[in-house]
């Protein structure tokens, strides 16, 4: 199958893109780093062999994240292919995060199966999840709203966290860096052969730079925002007789950080203490839980019922108070409550599966801003097939949703893919979605940029052409990918428009082999709303990154790059404005003292580059982290 000819057919990239990408074939490499486990389950909504995945699924394994000296996750993700991230400044600021040009509003985000997110901004918290208690993260790049409701417009991104195991295992880690950066962790788990558990803690603060580096922007203020954050996780998994069991996980995150902004009161049209920014003290403060009751049970050798039950709350505060005695100014808050009851059904016939599920999706939200409308709920059903036929894999997908607001709306996937020898591979797939306008964009009141009720749901169809090869140390894929969105609502002006369209190419590359690792990307992306010929925003037309680690017995070492060119973003009166494109580049290493004894080191930034994710925000220079990590286990 020639693939730059179907490229062109079908609108997905312009010709010299495609002539590039198909000279650039030969050397193909690295669709999945060579640690990943064996099965994934985000794909397909059920374990698969890495070989037979149809979808574009990357996964960080808790290993990865140890190796890597991140100290968030918002900077893991930004590491992966197709992915890129704004931030409006300083640490653990607002984040928003970019699959495939689909901001993270038309991201599902789950934990442990759990979805969680705003109902009011559509977007999940992801600055407010510790890394430190994450286990191994899967992210399917693709629309998927067909396998996981709304708002999978993008992708899905799934975080597992830590899990007990027999025995009694055991780790601790603590750290420094720039910026007054401190870290605490720890995690304990252990059991038996029918019960395990596992509970960790994660304390972090840092009082940070400014967040706003802009002095003509509306929210500037010179000051430090920091931040700290606390963080509580658990879980217990018992196995109840042979084929049943039961699970449960939590996970509670807190956190406060400094932003610049001043209160501004719709009553008023101003601050009630006539404060400007720059004499404002401005806090969020947030609180992310998920909670999650999943028993399942073997009732036939061919047929696995599992019925997951599970809460979460996503609670964001603004604080403004007078910087010369703390009086308070204004707070605004915006509260949601997710309920969601899950029951599927796996059944295998022969090397395929059939999944039949029922699901349904309660949102609720409550704060400062009276909407006219605070809850909806969604019932849905699910039939799909998953199918493994020698050479052929694939899966195809029909769901039915009906919105409590919006009525019903009826979705389909079709993933296939064909092994054309020992080491290639060729997958394609099809897909439609739909996505509901949040409360915000329906109901947020305002005259400009406010809400509008008359928002309808967006609609759109994605389509999706890969090439893998995996030959040992040598592995790679070429994917090309369009999605187009009709009806697509910006989420900063809450302007509808006719139609949007994302659509671009994953070239990845890499090389594993005598304890080198070699691994990295080429992204190229075109997202444009059509109505008016404009660019979408905040992304990115070109973006790469390579990263070169050294492992021996003595610990790792690595070096990585990133670069990413120019955008538009949203200046002041949200007038359009060209932010500068980058590169950095970030050094680390870890050496083993002792058997369970690990320290480890981070530069990022090297070159200490001046550059923005987001117009008006600022961004960390030189950093550099240092810590001693503990591990050990006991049968």
């Amino acid at each position: 199958m020639n693939i730059p000819v179907f490229a062109l057919r079908h609108g997905v990239l312009p010709p010299a893109l495609a002539a590039a990408l198909y000279a650039a074939l030969p050397v193909l490499a690295q669709s999945q780093p060579a640690s990943l486990p064996q099965t994934v389950v985000t794909a397909a909504r059920l374990p698969q062999s890495v070989q037979d995945l149809v979808a574009d699924v990357s996964v960080v394994t808790e290993e990865d994240i140890r190796r890597s000296g991140q100290s968030s996750l918002r900077e893991l993700l930004q590491r992966l292919p197709g992915v890129q991230m704004s931030s409006n400044g300083s640490y653990a600021s607002n984040t928003n995060l970019f699959i495939r040009g689909a901001e993270l509003s038309r991201i599902v985000v789950l934990v442990d199966g759990v979805r969680i997110g705003s109902a009011t901004n559509g977007a999940a918290p992801l600055e407010n999840i510790p890394l430190a208690q994450i286990e191994r993260i899967e992210v399917l790049r693709g629309p998927a709203t067909t396998l996981y409701g709304p708002d999978a417009v993008g992708g899905v991104i799934q975080i597992f966290t830590r899990r007990g195991g027999k025995g009694l295992n055991y780790q601790a880690q603590v750290g420094a860096g720039s910026d007054g950066l401190a870290k605490l962790d720890g995690s304990v788990g252990g059991g038996s052969s029918n019960l395990g558990w596992s509970i960790g803690a994660a304390a972090e603060r840092a009082h940070g730079i400014s967040a706003s580096n802009e002095p003509s922007g509306f929210s500037y203020n010179p000051d430090d925002d920091g931040y700290r954050s606390r963080s509580l996780s658990g879980s217990l998994n018992w196995t109840l007789a042979p084929g049943h069991s039961l699970a449960v996980q939590g996970l509670v995150a807190r956190g406060r950080h400094g932003f610049d902004g001043a209160f501004f009161d719709p009553v008023s049209f101003g601050s009630p203490l006539g404060l400007t920014s720059e004499d404002t003290d401005a806090e969020a403060r947030t609180q992310t839980s998920s909670w999650g009751v999943t028993l399942e049970n073997r009732l036939h050798a061919r047929w696995l019922s599992s019925l997951r039950l599970s809460l979460s709350d996503d609670k964001s505060a603004s604080v403004y108070k007078r910087s010369s005695d703390g009086q308070l100014d204004g707070r605004s808050d915006f509260d949601t409550r997710r309920r969601q009851l899950v029951w599927q059904n796996t059944f295998e016939i022969g090397n395929d599966r059939i999944i039949a599920g029922l699901e349904r999706l309660e949102d609720e939200v409550d704060g400062t801003t009276a909407y006219t409308v605070d809850e909806r709920h969604i019932d849905s059903v699910l039939l799909a097939y998953a199918l493994n036929r020698g050479d052929w894999t694939g899966q195809a997908a029909l769901r039915r949703d009906d919105n409590s607001q919006f009525g019903g709306f009826t979705t389909h996937s079709l993933a296939l893919g064909y092994r054309l020898g020992p080491a290639w591979r060729v997958t394609g797939s099809l897909a439609s979605n739909f996505q509901a306008p949040t409360f915000n964009q329906l109901y947020y009141p305002g005259e400009d940029y406010g809400g509008n009720p008359a928002l309808k749901p967006q609609r759109n169809h994605g389509r999706e052409l890969a090439l893998r090869y995996d030959n040992g140390p040598l592995q790679g894929s070429l994917t090309l990918y369009r999605n187009r969105i009709r009806g697509f609502i910006d989420p900063r002006t809450n302007v509808q428009s006719q139609l949007a369209q994302m659509q671009g190419a994953t070239l990845q590359a890499g090389w594993h082999a005598s304890g080198w690792h070699v691994d990295g990307s080429v992204d190229v992306l075109d997202a444009e709303d059509k109505s008016n010929g404009l660019p979408l925003v905040r992304r990115a037309d070109r973006s790469a990154q390579l990263k070169v680690e050294r492992q021996a017995e003595w610990g790792n070492a690595f070096a990585e790059w990133l670069a990413v060119s120019d955008r538009e973003d949203y200046g002041p009166m949200f007038n359009r404005v060209r932010v500068g494109g980058y590169g950095i580049v970030n050094l680390g290493a870890q050496w083993r003292m002792a058997p369970g004894w690990t320290l480890l080191a981070r530069l990022n930034n090297v070159g200490d580059k001046d550059y923005a994710t987001a117009w008006g925000y600022s961004t960390l220079g030189r950093t550099v982290f240092a810590g001693l990590q503990f591990t050990g286990s006991r049968p």
